[in-house]
C-alpha cells in the first residue's frame, strides 16, 4: 500500500488525496475523518491490473471548511485474505486548513 504521507498540512482551498493499494483479490479502500467512515460523493476509485496484480487507486477530494474539514484522515486497506489474520493496513496524516 502506498498512502497519503506527511506530518501535517496547512492549506487554504482544497486538495486532493490517494491512496494506492495492490493486491489480489481486489483491496478495498475505505477513507476514515477521525476515526469516521466517510462516504462522500468525493472518494473516486481507479482500478487497474499490473501484471496479474490489481493496483486500486482512491482519491479523496477535501475543500476547505475549517470546522467540518480539518482532522485525522487515514486510508484503510484490506482485501479478505489478510483479514483472517486480522490484518489490515493503513497510512494517515492530519490535515489543517486555515483561513482565507
Amino acid at each position: 500500500m502506498v498512502g497519503p504521507v506527511g506530518p501535517s498540512h496547512g492549506l487554504t482551498s482544497s486538495v486532493i488525496v490517494s491512496c494506492v493499494a495492490y493486491g489480489v483479490p481486489s483491496p478495498a479502500v475505505v477513507w476514515k475523518h477521525d476515526n469516521s467512515i466517510v462516504t462522500a460523493a468525493t472518494i473516486q476509485r481507479r482500478s487497474q491490473q499490473l501484471n496479474g496484480i490489481d493496483v486500486v487507486t482512491s482519491s479523496l477530494e477535501l475543500c476547505a471548511d475549517e470546522d467540518t474539514t480539518s482532522g485525522r484522515y487515514s486510508c484503510e486497506v484490506e482485501n479478505g485474505v489478510a483479514d483472517l489474520q486480522g490484518i489490515i493496513k493503513s497510512a494517515a496524516f492530519d490535515l489543517c486548513f486555515t483561513g482565507q
